[in-house]
């Protein structure tokens, strides 16, 4: 089980915001809780991978890039 399975999305906003990086699934969380998380990855400089981005729009995509700041990986 990964993390982000186990964890309510403030868990991972507070972890992110500290500097932890994780995997996400885009199937599994929506698009403006990637959003948030972007954020905080973004402030921790944490690495953030984004799991199966292709279920997600493309201005969707950039919406994310933009609020991770060079911390968003999508595969």
């Amino acid at each position: 089980m990964a993390i982000a399975d186990a964890a309510s999305i403030q868990d991972l906003m507070q972890l992110a915001a500290f500097g932890g990086g994780f995997s996400l699934d885009a199937e599994i969380v929506n698009f403006e809780d990637l959003k948030r998380l972007a954020v905080s990855a973004a402030k921790g400089n944490a690495r953030l991978e984004i799991r199966n981005a292709s279920a997600l729009a493309f201005d969707e995509l950039k919406t994310i890039a933009a609020f991770g700041k060079g911390c968003i990986f999508f595969s």
